[in-house]
């Protein structure tokens, strides 16, 4: 079972194992023991969430962005990109 931590939201740790979830359906079939686990864990924590919570998870995980806010996504990106360019990395 996932314990909450103030850091993840119900929805950022429902969106992981259903990620998790969807990656083991597509290339470890033979584990069936985990993916029914992580099918077990996608329950819980979509019984823990209230209706509201449910409704706009599902709305966030379908959104479908227009052109321009793919193009101000992308200039965001390369704006930090450009801004961390001369810092040491790790």
């Amino acid at each position: 079972m996932m314990n909450v931590s103030p850091e993840m939201s119900q929805s950022d740790w429902l969106k992981l194992a259903e990620s998790r979830l969807t990656v083991m359906n597509m290339f470890d079939e033979s584990n069936t023991s985990e993916i029914l686990r992580l099918q077990n864990a996608v329950n819980d924590i979509q019984s823990k969430m209230t209706e509201t919570e449910l409704s706009q998870y599902n709305s966030d995980k379908n959104v479908v962005l227009t052109a321009k806010e793919i193009e101000t996504n992308r200039l965001a990106t390369v704006k930090a990109m450009n801004e961390n360019r001369d810092k040491p990395s790790i």
